[in-house]
């Protein structure tokens, strides 16, 4: 494959492979290889056929490789007429498409994304959940297969993808069912509300992930990956066609005319600059690339223009951390003192200052500990969970040394949510709240388990 490589980049060089751009500014797109699979990228002439053979003929003919007939097919942008497609097609003998179909498992969206195009994704799940009987799993069961393959099937193309919300709601609802052992001629009872399931197990809840914010996680970490690694050529496409600026933190704003990933990034940003637990921050390096006013450098993350006592002029904002260093590396903040309150001051005072010893500066993820991202600290800036008053009690529960289904249990009567004839009676599910069994009190949690005449009889026995 080098060889053929090689062929085009010369071609190129040449001016004879003329290749395309998505943007005025942006990289020249020629091929795109992964393992024994190409994409081609010229423009639509005949010209460019003609080279194209050329170059496919002589790596050929050198490496005693075919070209696949079936597998090949050309696919033309909107913009090229119906007579010129036609007319290219046959010169290269290859099958004419406007659909390149599924691509490593992941579908091509060539038009806008919606529930239908996602459709072959929801019959694989409803295809896995008709090979699994909920009614002969206990509730353990089909909440450790809801984590570790229901909640998992969509991820792969939610990494590219963002799904619409009818989307994400019908993933909810399946895992949701299967949870509570629903079937399709009769629904269970749902004892315990799903946002409560949603949150983490020291919280109330069972830590199921939510598909919204799993897809939105995923989202962030191409926002992430634009920040962190701007010289990969597919960023450089992305930031080009929609014009992310040179700076290391983009500008990311929505359009009008856009793609659906697109769409799902600029969804992302927004998280990003509504919440401080997930804002970008710089880890100080030699100061000449961080803004001392604009950016976020300092410990506790804190935007200095955001807490100034007092206005800031322009030739102020353009100045780097740098600038505000003698040069025996000491801080140099004569004239800004009456500008910073009191606490930012201590805590910049505190802050050792750039050196140009150190290596540059570098942006880091705010939601982690360490600086680097992780789809776990990005779910959890997302999560707004209440304080709890029995964080303790479950927090004891998922660590006693049992069996899942009995942690399971417990959890179930920490929420009362045993569906006894008291529970019953409190949703309008019977009229008579009273135990079927010894008819002496009401039929609760504790009556069953501790008060009942039957129940201590067992207990005896045992």
């Amino acid at each position: 494959m080098e060889r053929l490589f090689h062929l085009i980049e010369i071609a190129e060089k040449q001016k004879l492979w003329k290749p395309i751009k998505l943007a005025k500014k942006g990289p020249p797109l020629t091929y795109l290889a992964f393992a024994d699979d190409l994409i081609f990228f010229s423009e639509a002439s005949v010209e460019q056929v003609e080279i194209i053979k050329t170059c496919l003929d002589l790596f050929c003919t050198s490496s005693r490789i075919k070209v696949s007939q079936e597998k090949t097919k050309v696919c033309f942008s909107k913009n090229v007429g119906w007579n010129v497609k036609t007319e290219l097609s046959s010169l290269l003998g290859y099958q004419r498409t406007d659909d390149l179909g599924k691509y490593l498992g992941v579908q091509l969206h060539h038009k806008r994304v919606s529930k239908r195009s996602l459709q072959s994704m929801m019959d694989h799940i409803n295809k896995r959940l008709s090979k699994w009987k909920a009614n002969t799993l206990s509730f353990a069961g089909r909440l450790t297969l809801s984590k570790s393959v229901l909640a998992t099937l969509p991820t792969y193309t939610m990494q590219t993808v963002y799904f619409p919300k009818q989307c994400c709601d019908e993933l909810d609802r399946a895992c949701r069912s299967f949870l509570w052992g629903d079937s399709s001629n009769h629904r269970c009872v749902h004892a315990v509300a799903w946002e409560t399931i949603c949150k983490p197990k020291d919280s109330r809840g069972l830590g199921v992930k939510e598909a919204r914010k799993v897809n939105t996680c995923y989202m962030m970490k191409n926002c992430w990956n634009i920040c962190s690694q701007p010289n990969l050529l597919w960023l450089c496409v992305i930031r080009s066609k929609y014009g992310c600026g040179d700076e290391d933190i983009p500008l990311i704003h929505k359009r009008v005319v856009a793609s659906n990933f697109w769409r799902g990034i600029c969804a992302a940003w927004v998280k990003v600059e509504q919440s401080l637990a997930w804002s970008l921050a710089w880890s100080l390096g030699d100061g000449k690339t961080i803004k001392f006013w604009a950016d976020r450098w300092l410990p506790s993350k804190v935007v200095l223009i955001d807490v100034t006592t007092g206005p800031i002029s322009i030739d102020l904002l353009k100045k780097t951390v740098a600038d505000y260093t003698r040069e025996d590396g000491s801080w140099n903040l004569e004239g800004i003192h009456d500008l910073i309150p009191s606490s930012c001051w201590n805590e910049l005072k505190g802050t050792a200052p750039p050196s140009t010893d150190n290596d540059g500066d570098c942006l880091v993820w705010g939601g982690s500990n360490n600086g680097v991202f992780s789809m776990k600290s990005a779910y959890e800036a997302l999560r707004t969970s209440a304080p709890s008053n029995l964080k303790n009690l479950f927090s004891l529960i998922w660590r006693w040394p049992g069996p899942e289904h009995i942690r399971c249990f417990l959890w179930r009567i920490a929420h009362n949510s045993l569906c006894t004839n008291d529970w019953r009676l409190s949703r309008s599910l019977t009229y008579d709240a009273s135990c079927k069994i010894c008819h002496a009190d009401r039929e609760t949690c504790i009556h069953i388990l501790r008060d009942c005449d039957f129940s201590r009889k067992c207990g005896v026995q045992s």
